[in-house]
């Protein structure tokens, strides 16, 4: 995890699939190596997450903590960004993971909640309309828990998505602190 200021409020980046600068050492340790090449040669294997089996035991292994970080982050950010990530389809295991916390009605989630996404300059893109889609409908089963689980207490909220028609590098070059945090309307 990476803690970076945007406009004097912090901002949690969490790379869940490992890295190309982690490795795991003979004894089952997780070390950061910037040489790819000499720690591959010294016999060190990358910390890299593919989808599916892969992903699942360094979800519940050597990233666990990580994962429950990046969840709980989720369920309370009022805020959150898509850059470039569109949920392929062969990695159901994360997108379940992605829309169950930020649709969370836990104590502590918030009331209004902002998505953007920044998927490309096309947001008419099949992918990008895929996306607004799996967050629609996450964001309004919110309001169904209500009525299966009559002990969550009903809290009213308000979720606003906002599809940005950028590339990743073009928004952050110009996002600023109103368009992320201003309230939904």
């Amino acid at each position: 995890m990476w803690l970076q200021t945007l406009g004097g409020r912090g901002v949690s980046i969490f790379k869940l699939h490992g890295s190309v600068d982690l490795f795991v050492d003979p004894a089952g340790k997780t070390i950061k190596q910037p040489n790819f090449m000499s720690a591959v040669k010294a016999g060190l294997v990358p910390l890299i997450a593919t989808p599916g089996i892969s992903k699942r035991r360094v979800r519940n292994g050597l990233l666990k903590p990580l994962w429950a970080q990046a969840e709980q982050a989720l369920k309370q950010a009022d805020v959150i960004v898509f850059l470039g990530y569109r949920s392929p389809p062969s990695d159901p295991d994360a997108r379940a993971f992605i829309l169950n916390a930020i649709s969370s009605t836990e104590p502590g989630a918030p009331l209004e909640r902002r998505v953007h996404l920044v998927l490309g300059p096309d947001t008419n893109d099949s992918a990008v309309l895929r996306m607004e889609k799996l967050i629609q409908f996450s964001m309004e089963s919110r309001s169904i828990r209500h009525v299966r689980f009559p002990e969550v207490t009903r809290r009213e909220f308000q979720y606003e998505t906002r599809k940005q028609p950028l590339y990743v590098e073009d928004f952050l070059s110009v996002v600023h602190d109103g368009e992320l945090y201003a309230p939904a309307s």
